[in-house]
């Protein structure tokens, strides 16, 4: 695991919350591989699922 995190592209809470909760799948060693050879000049915000839960927990979510 590389410990990287995927920022949601959406406005709306409800479906940042619900990208956040996808974690039932796992990347290849050559799907990785691509990724890492990606655009070097972008920034990667790094956290843990633990501090993205912790964070979801303080988070308020409005309709």
């Amino acid at each position: 695991m590389k410990g990287f995190c995927v920022v949601p592209g959406s406005s709306n809470p409800k479906h940042i919350q619900e990208n956040i909760e996808v974690f039932d799948f796992e990347l290849s060693e050559e799907e990785m591989a691509k990724m890492a050879s990606l655009n070097q000049e972008k920034r990667y915000f790094n956290m843990t699922y633990q501090q993205i839960k912790d964070w979801m927990e303080n988070y308020e979510i409005w309709d």
